[in-house]
């Protein structure tokens, strides 16, 4: 299933939602959990950097490069982190939050999917 996670801004933006599954809210928060083991409030504040992205991806998504086909990669500000999506039919579908150091490139194998 796919959790619909709509971002409000305001009525005149290109994209009106920004869909995001389950499995990919998964790796969002096995980062999360790593990086506050590292520090206390230091997951908050890569979530934070997640829903930043997330704004800007809403915004202006053709800002972001594409790195494959359709596929553009937005980055988190301070953390190595890469959100991969595509738009299709008017929403943002993102395919991965990946860490760009390390990246398997999950967000490939979930594209064939699609």
């Amino acid at each position: 299933t796919t959790e619909i996670y709509t971002l409000s801004l305001h009525d005149a933006l290109p994209i009106s939602k920004v869909h995001i599954s389950a499995e990919v809210w998964t790796d969002a928060f096995l980062a999360v959990d790593w990086y506050e083991s590292r520090s206390v409030g230091l997951g908050a504040e890569f979530m934070q950097t997640v829903h930043d992205a997330l704004h800007r991806i809403q915004k202006n998504p053709l800002q972001f490069p594409i790195v494959e086909n359709t596929i553009r990669r937005a980055r988190t500000k301070r953390f190595p982190y890469g959100i991969f999506f595509s738009i299709e039919d008017g929403d943002a579908v993102v395919l991965g939050i990946e860490d760009l150091r390390k990246s398997n490139m999950r967000w490939k194998q979930r594209k064939k999917k699609r």
